[in-house]
């Protein structure tokens, strides 16, 4: 028999071997069943805390001490699996952005006069989604449906002293929202082993919304004290954006250096009504690591 008889005939008799067929399924099946967890983090920058009505009043005085900008940092993770044999998949995923609490001051006509404000704003998401994905020779990606759970919390003070602080007062609110609702998005990554990526989400979410109003003064020897609660029930929107460089050393992990952008719309109704920007427009460089197991 000659060479290529016998090449044939093993070729043969391994395809029909038991367990032959079931082996490259399992092979198969692993590529669409691994676990992905992701992991990232990065820095934070905004400017929700500028007030046009107190720059123009402070600067009057002619010493404004103006902290530039909102610094913090954020973090997230995420778990996720698709179905068994199957292009869908599950994911879910949680991030926390914090910022320091920002001060700006001013002073004028040698101490007889003193403004100051006083901004902080933190929120927590929580994302569950399903997802679908696709690719191809040079591009890979995911489009997702689902869920958002946000909770924001945000303050805000002003505050008025007069002859070298004989008389103070100040003006306080602080916010909570809580509120869960619908969240789409897609990621892209073109490539081999370095290759770029890119991400969008957006979402819309209903929840209750309470801000607490204070106000504290002192005159002298007296002082008092005033507060006040406000509920409603709001819309809030939530639109994220990213890119950035994707190294892949092999199948099982990934690295993303890139810079995120994300704004939330109608979260500080009670900063707004003390000159703030409702809006938080918040942005930075990240870092993120997605492992397969």
């Amino acid at each position: 028999m000659s060479n290529s008889k016998l090449i044939a005939a093993a070729a043969a008799a391994l395809a029909a071997a038991p367990g032959a067929n079931a082996v490259a399924a399992d092979a198969a099946a692993s590529a669409h069943n691994d676990l992905n967890v992701s992991v990232e983090g990065g820095i934070v920058v905004s400017d929700f805390s500028k007030s046009s009505d107190f720059m123009e009043n402070a600067s009057k005085l002619g010493n404004v001490d103006d902290a530039p900008y909102d610094l913090g940092g954020y973090g997230a993770i995420s778990i996720g699996k698709n179905f068994q044999d199957s292009a869908y998949d599950w994911k879910l995923s949680g991030s926390i952005t914090e910022f320091m609490a920002n001060e700006r001051d001013a002073f004028g006509y040698y101490g007889y006069y003193s403004a100051s404000e006083v901004d902080d704003f933190d929120f927590q998401a929580v994302d569950m989604d399903l997802g679908s994905t696709f690719s191809n020779e040079t591009a890979s990606g995911r489009v997702f449906a689902g869920v958002r759970i946000l909770n924001a919390q945000d303050s805000a003070t002003t505050g008025y002293g007069f002859y070298y602080n004989i008389y103070e007062a100040d003006i306080s609110a602080d916010g909570n929202f809580l509120g869960a609702g619908p969240r789409v998005g897609m990621d892209v990554r073109v490539g081999g082993t370095v290759g770029l990526v890119g991400s969008v989400s957006a979402a819309a979410v209903f929840g209750r919304h309470s801000v607490t109003y204070g106000l504290n003064y002192d005159i002298a020897l007296y002082d008092a004290e005033l507060s006040g609660t406000e509920v409603d029930w709001d819309w809030v929107t939530d639109v994220s954006a990213s890119a950035g460089l994707s190294v892949r050393p092999s199948e099982d992990a990934e690295l993303v250096v890139g810079y995120r952008v994300e704004q939330i719309s109608d979260i500080r109704l009670g900063a707004s009504d003390l000159g703030r920007d409702e809006n938080v427009l918040e942005h930075g460089p990240m870092l993120k690591l997605n492992v397969k197991f």
